[in-house]
């Protein structure tokens, strides 16, 4: 096959790459299946490629693929479930055969492995989801290649994405295992990036959200430890929500309300932690995360935020009874 035949081939496929992206954004079923006929020529034509002499063709046929699971998650039924975690084997299949020295491919191949891992749980199998969430970070972590600033928030949405399937795993060390690996997601962003690059901002704050759920499992699972053992994952809890609802607020009063799903839960995990183990702190902590001068308006006066509201001011009714 002649050059001018492969790259007219390749431009005929990225028209219709181009294309089913654009569908998938509509984010509607009848979309999402005319996106998936788009990918599905596109990997027709990238196939027709002389891919055993020219392999690094098959960086654009994996993105085909990948394109091809992200429309079926997106179709969220269950034959599309199990489909999507075959074309994500298949393009992680295709990136296999390229260098991974290439920052371009190592990037591809930790999205690959992350998303595969995410539908994994979603079919309801936990532990091949770990193992390739975890093979992600290994891929993340590795320090021998040149990575792009924006890759920490990369780096930090898959570790923190380990912390949530190890959390619904049955593993007898999950819950520290979790906490772990969300520590590790929040350290990968830099709080002063955080601040300021709102893409950075929600890897950092799901982080602190996973760093929460698995200290709030690790305390359910030993009710009866002491003092000296709960104590320093008081602290940390207490730090993550903090820290965590900081970010939200200030990003709430630029007007960035992405956040509130995931800064309302802290909110209430806060208000819990604080009453139970730190009552001295509970009304300051209330008073700050309530005000809207801190954070802005709407989200106070959102359905869930005044649902914590009521439930601050219930709890907080009986601390001064067991102080």
């Amino acid at each position: 096959m002649m050059l001018d035949e492969i790259q007219a081939l390749d431009a005929r496929a990225s028209v219709f790459m181009k294309r089913g992206m654009a569908l998938v954004a509509e984010r509607t079923p009848t979309s999402l299946r005319e996106a998936l006929t788009c990918f599905d020529q596109a990997i027709a034509l990238r196939g027709q490629m002389p891919l055993d002499t020219m392999p690094a063709y098959n960086y654009g046929l994996a993105a085909g693929w990948l394109n091809r699971a992200e429309a079926l998650t997106a179709l969220d039924d269950p034959e599309s479930r199990h489909l999507a975690v075959d074309a994500y084997d298949t393009a992680l299949t295709l990136i296999a055969l390229l260098p991974l020295s290439d920052a371009r491919v190592r990037r591809r191949s930790i999205i690959a492995h992350q998303n595969r891992g995410l539908a994994l749980l979603v079919v309801g199998r936990p532990d091949d989801a770990i193992a390739s969430l975890q093979m992600a970070t290994r891929l993340a972590d590795d320090t021998s290649i040149d990575w792009p600033v924006e890759v920490t928030g990369l780096r930090a949405a898959v570790w923190s994405n380990l912390g949530k399937a190890l959390l619904e795993s049955q593993r007898p060390d999950a819950a520290e295992a979790a906490r772990l690996a969300a520590r590790r997601a929040v350290d990968a962003v830099d709080a002063s990036r955080a601040a300021t690059d709102v893409d950075a901002a929600m890897p950092a704050l799901i982080g602190r959200h996973v760093w929460c759920q698995a200290i709030a499992r690790l305390m359910t699972e030993r009710p009866a430890a002491g003092d000296a053992w709960r104590r320093p994952l008081v602290h940390e809890a207490t730090d993550a929500v903090d820290e965590g609802l900081a970010l939200a607020r200030a990003w709430e009063q630029q007007g960035v309300d992405r956040f509130r799903p995931v800064a309302t839960d802290l909110v209430r995990f806060g208000i819990r932690i604080y009453r139970q183990y730190q009552p001295q702190f509970f009304d300051e902590f209330v008073a700050e995360n309530f005000d809207p001068t801190e954070s802005s308006p709407a989200w106070l006066g959102s359905v869930d935020m005044r649902a914590a509201a009521l439930e601050s001011l219930w709890l907080s009714f009986q601390i001064p009874r067991e102080r």
